[in-house]
């Protein structure tokens, strides 16, 4: 049951997941923008992203132009309504890890082979 719930819970994949982990982080002042951005695009460019790494890459050359930019609404509201979903989905899935038992993960270890 539990490996079910873990991994259907939402329509994401991981590198996405980690995405929305890092923006967490931004969120948090535990990283920068460009940090993000970047990180974000190295994942996007390894995996099997909605958006692919292009948007992240393109999002940093504008911030490599004109770094006013990250003061315009346009510009913050396109990362925050990429990010957004995804942070809420990291920030479930870290949660549901945090109040798994063992006997759970070794459940949903064995239904996955």
């Amino acid at each position: 049951m539990f490996c079910e719930n873990f991994l259907s819970f939402n329509n994401f994949v991981l590198t996405e997941i980690i995405q929305g982990y890092y923006y967490h982080q931004y969120q948090n002042n535990a990283m920068g923008l460009y940090e993000l951005l970047e990180k974000s695009g190295d994942v996007a460019d390894a995996g099997q992203d909605s958006i692919g790494c292009e948007f992240f890459y393109q999002l940093l050359n504008m911030m490599d132009k004109s770094y006013d930019i990250i003061s315009s609404r346009n510009f913050i509201d396109k990362i925050t309504y990429y990010f957004t979903p995804l942070s809420v989905a990291a920030m479930e899935q870290k949660r549901r890890l945090e109040m798994a038992t063992v006997e759970d993960l070794i459940d949903c270890n064995q239904s996955l082979k």
